[in-house]
């Protein structure tokens, strides 16, 4: 199921004769008539879309850049210790899939949503990469200082992430040479 992009206030008028929601229904709307209403472009796009043309090659899906997890607080809160025990619970989510991707990261993220529902956050990146549970918990704790110390407003929901990844180098250890 795919909605229609709504298409510029000008051209509201005809887009209403069109009485279509759904990209399956815009088989019967020929293709100049989806140029008019929404340009060349856009209107093509659709055009072929309706009909299951897709000319894009299949590729695989790229690695993922960052790995976080966010939490509803029991109650909004200014209290360092509580939105920090929150953050130590999800940090260590984080962690467990660090190390089933086998990876090392170097920028630790906070990101909160205060009582007002914006949403912020506070990035550290890390002199070296690590995947370090310790690592992500505490610039967790000094990133939940820093962004406290700035804002007045209460934390509704706190989150940690970690980014910027790469691969252990397989440097051997000095038993590997024997």
């Amino acid at each position: 199921f795919f909605m229609l992009p709504r298409p510029p206030r000008s051209t509201l008028f005809p887009y209403s004769t069109l009485f279509r929601s759904t990209i399956g229904e815009l088989t019967g709307v020929e293709l100049p008539r989806l140029i008019a209403i929404f340009g060349k472009s856009k209107g093509r796009w659709l055009y072929n879309a309706a009909r299951g043309v897709d000319e894009e090659p299949v590729s695989e899906r790229g690695e993922r850049e960052q790995i976080g997890r966010i939490m509803t607080l029991a109650e909004d809160t200014r209290d360092v210790e509580a939105i920090a025990s929150t953050i130590d619970g999800l940090a260590l989510e984080v962690h467990k899939q660090i190390d089933e991707w086998e990876v090392l990261f170097r920028t630790v993220s906070f990101f909160a949503v205060t009582t007002d529902l914006k949403q912020h956050s506070k990035s550290k990146t890390l002199p070296a990469p690590t995947s370090s549970l310790e690592a992500i918990q505490k610039t967790g704790r000094k990133l939940i200082e820093k962004f406290l110390s700035e804002n007045d407003l209460s934390v509704r929901r706190a989150g940690i992430r970690v980014s910027n990844f790469t691969h252990p180098t397989g440097q051997k250890t000095l038993h590997q040479f024997e």
